[in-house]
């Protein structure tokens, strides 16, 4: 056996993470969310979290100080905290940066039609590529429902934080702040799942990012034109929409059931896949349905409002 790989069956994962809407807060978090999404879709994928690489990509407002800069400290600093935030992400991971590039003068300067000078600056952003190996390509799972009857899970700690979500851009909702990751936990559930993956235990993994856990839900329905009963009254308004956490949505057959609950005992249990092709689910006591096939739709042009449907 190869000790870097290349055997037969092997394959790769490459993932993206980009979180720019965390720089107006902390861009130290922008930067470990950013790693965390990456790392987060290789695990879902199948990808071995011991076996991983990453590469930077700045997109930065221009940090030198110039007199047509004037706030080019506070745009340093934030480049030095996204790099301590990088450097602690990778330290955590175990994951290599092996390679970037870094773009540092992003900011247009012009005039308005009435002469006034105008200078427009990109948010700092920082896109993180990620690698990993694959031991086994028959030990990976889909980001979609695979068969009806099988048992909907949620794996990890569903946070309430609606800040920087796609609910707090399209509504109003009350003033919040980001929930910073634990990646010392994370890489616990993504070395389980891993395991997961190896044993064959889960039919489809989705992680949770943009819309939160609901949309993670319908996407997951799209790819079989597969539905969902769900029975969220155990859950709260915001752990439905919050995107800080690092959680993930698992599909798993009811033959694999006791197994899958004695590797994940913490996972929570949300309802069933079902032939039919509509998200069904009770919350606080009342029922909501919706047709999947509509549902795609509103998704597909970039808006979702399933209360509305």
């Amino acid at each position: 056996m190869s000790v870097h790989g290349g055997d037969q069956g092997n394959a790769v994962a490459v993932s993206n993470g980009l979180c720019p809407q965390y720089s107006y807060y902390d861009t130290y978090l922008m930067a470990q969310k950013a790693v965390d999404e990456a790392v987060r879709n290789l695990v879902a994928t199948g990808a071995d979290p011991a076996r991983m690489a990453l590469v930077d990509n700045f997109c930065w407002p221009d940090p030198l100080e110039k007199v047509s800069n004037r706030d080019a400290h506070h745009k340093m600093a934030q480049l030095v905290r996204a790099c301590e935030g990088l450097y602690q992400a990778a330290v955590t991971f175990r994951a290599p940066f092996v390679s970037g590039k870094d773009s540092m003068k992003n900011d247009f300067i012009g005039k308005t039609r009435g002469g006034e000078t105008v200078k427009i600056s990109v948010p700092p952003t920082l896109l993180v590529t990620a690698i990993g190996q694959v031991p086994d390509a028959d030990k990976t799972a889909p980001g979609y429902f695979q068969n009806a009857g099988d048992q909907i899970y949620v794996l990890g700690n569903l946070t309430s934080s609606l800040y920087g979500s796609v609910l707090a851009q399209e509504f109003t909702v009350l003033p919040d702040t980001p929930e910073y990751p634990d990646l010392s936990r994370n890489l616990n559930l993504y070395q389980r799942i891993y395991q997961a993956h190896q044993k064959k235990l889960l039919e489809s993994c989705h992680d949770i990012s943009e819309g939160g856990l609901m949309s993670a839900l319908g996407e997951a329905g799209f790819g079989n034109d597969l539905g969902m009963d769900l029975q969220l009254d155990s859950l709260q308004w915001n752990e439905l929409w919050s995107e800080t956490g690092s959680v993930f949505v698992v599909s798993v057959q009811a033959k694999n059931k006791d197994s899958f609950q004695t590797h994940f005992p913490e996972a929570r249990y949300l309802g069933t896949v079902t032939p039919e092709p509509r998200m069904t689910w009770s919350f606080q006591q009342e029922k909501h349905d919706i047709s999947l096939h509509q549902l795609h739709e509103i998704w597909s042009k970039g808006v979702l409002n399933v209360y509305e449907a």
